[in-house]
């Protein structure tokens, strides 16, 4: 799974079975299923997903307001927003999970660096960066250990969650978990691609800090040579 949300022509060849291609012909207009609360989320005018559950109204209504309820858009406070991003991504079982996760986050400024190490299990965050909110490591054990059918979520979990952010703001992470289950399994039941905006802005936004990582790195190198002289 990567957070750019490309899908192999193997995976392709299996969405042809998915209700995607069954609900094709009945999809609504994209103005028509346009989300404000999606667009202040995720950086998109419309989600893929909008266009098939607006075929049936009380689908569409029920996901709005699930998220509006579970992640307390437009109201959850910034550093709140960071975590529940980091805490979705670790959760996330799906290519359009994960994707989605990506952009939420890194629009509340979650580093890359941050966001790979939620999609690799063998990696395990320490305290990264200075302020509120970005104590990441136990957002992140929580939202990949939630994510586990059994679950093995365990109360000494919850308390470190709580001591690092607070009751309030770990509340705020178990609901946006919540919803970034009822997420993936609507997509996975139905099939949904990954909106090209969103594929793009995730790749370009890792490009552009590989690019930023090696300049740097060549300066220091630089600088080195420099002092050795």
């Amino acid at each position: 799974m990567t957070t750019d949300g490309f899908v192999s022509e193997d995976s392709k060849e299996e969405r042809k079975e998915t209700l995607v291609c069954l609900l094709q012909q009945f999809r609504m207009p994209e103005a028509k299923a346009q989300s404000e609360l999606m667009r202040f989320a995720y950086g998109i005018k419309s989600p893929s997903s909008s266009s098939f559950l607006a075929i049936w109204p009380p689908a569409f209504e029920t996901r709005n307001l699930l998220f509006l309820s579970l992640l307390d858009v437009p109201w959850t406070p910034f550093w709140d927003g960071k975590l529940q991003g980091v805490a979705m991504l670790a959760a996330a079982t799906s290519a359009y999970g994960a994707a989605h996760a990506t952009a939420y986050a890194k629009r509340r400024g979650v580093s890359p660096q941050v966001l790979d190490a939620c999609l690799d299990e063998t990696k395990v965050l320490v305290h990264h960066g200075c302020g509120p909110g970005t104590d990441y490591s136990s957002a992140m054990v929580v939202g990949r250990k939630i994510a586990k059918t059994p679950k093995t979520l365990t109360k000494d979990d919850h308390r470190a969650l709580v001591r690092s952010c607070g009751a309030g703001t770990a509340e705020n992470i178990l609901l946006a978990v919540a919803f970034e289950g009822y997420s993936t399994k609507i997509a996975d039941a139905i099939g949904f691609d990954v909106e090209l905006e969103v594929a793009k802005n995730n790749s370009s936004k890792r490009k552009e800090t590989t690019t930023k990582t090696t300049t740097t790195t060549t300066t220091l190198k630089k600088k080195k040579k420099k002092k050795k002289k």
